[in-house]
């Protein structure tokens, strides 16, 4: 039995030999553990590649933490930020190339073009760390909800223009609660979608909406015509939406859709009217 334990004991420690210290990827560029460059390349969907080179003469297993920023070295041109963490196991000295999961970090810059280099590395906020790892624990798949996100963080984007289509509503829920919980703020009854950018690339933030779209829930005291105004914050109507014929009484919700394209940006009101023009419920937008 002793021998049996002896012997267990001596692969244990081969086998944690093997694998290496374990260190996250900013703990290793701190002890001067690991040297790296980072690229812009196109590979599929990705766009950052990341050499990595293992100055130590032992194994190493590197963890590549999300909400990790990587600065460019020209100005005007978004950072990457990790949004999946990746572990990198590197044998002594031995020099790596890692494609690695990122989107931009600032919609007010353009994206990094191929060929560029980024020198610098820091951690993003708290909160976007926190965000990302329930999004990963949520097995999110679409690229722009991640983007969203970090716009959301780095750039304060509006909370309704956080949102997916391709995930599930039930995720993204979970997600922007988290948001709205950590941020101290309320949530959006609408989610708000931009043009495409001119350059067709999708890391870049055109800055133009041009739909909002939300459920309207309200209580109707009466069956009666009404209708779906935007306004200005002075109760201005700026554009009747929709018009609702004999509505029935009770609680009520209404699926809807605004062509926000023609507004400057601003705050608005949309509002249900009956037909004695009476206010039954506002709604605050931010077309932004």
């Amino acid at each position: 039995m002793k021998t049996k334990s002896f012997i267990a004991m001596i692969m244990l420690g081969i086998s944690l030999n093997m694998q290496g210290q374990s260190i996250q990827f900013g703990d290793a560029l701190k002890k001067r553990f690991v040297e790296f460059k980072v690229e812009a390349k196109y590979s599929g969907n990705r766009r950052m590649k990341l050499h990595i080179k293992n100055r130590k003469k032992e194994n190493l297993a590197v963890n590549l933490e999300s909400g990790r920023m990587f600065m460019p070295e020209t100005g005007n041109v978004q950072p990457f930020v990790v949004t999946r963490p990746v572990a990198i196991r590197l044998d002594p000295n031995e020099e790596k190339d890692i494609w690695v999961e990122a989107v931009c970090g600032n919609s007010g810059a353009s994206s990094p073009k191929e060929g560029l280099n980024f020198v610098e590395t820091k951690m993003g906020s708290d909160f976007l760390i926190q965000t990302l790892h329930t999004m990963n624990d949520e097995r999110v798949i679409s690229k722009s909800f991640y983007q969203n996100v970090v716009w959301h963080f780095t750039n304060k984007h509006q909370i309704g223009s956080i949102y997916s289509d391709s995930d599930d509503s039930l995720t993204q829920q979970k997600v922007t609660n988290l948001i709205c919980q950590l941020e101290g703020i309320k949530s959006s009854w609408y989610k708000i979608k931009y043009e495409a950018s001119a350059s067709g690339d999708d890391m870049e933030f055109s800055g133009r909406p041009i739909n909002a779209s939300g459920v309207l829930q309200f209580y109707n005291p009466e069956r009666e015509n009404l209708a779906v105004q935007i306004t200005d914050t002075q109760g201005n109507v700026m554009n009747t939406v929709e018009l609702y014929v004999n509505q029935p009484a009770g609680n009520t919700s209404i699926p809807i859709g605004i062509n926000i394209g023609q507004f400057q940006t601003g705050k608005y009101v949309v509002r249900v009217v009956n037909e004695k023009n009476k206010v039954l419920k506002n709604w605050d937008i931010d077309v932004s």
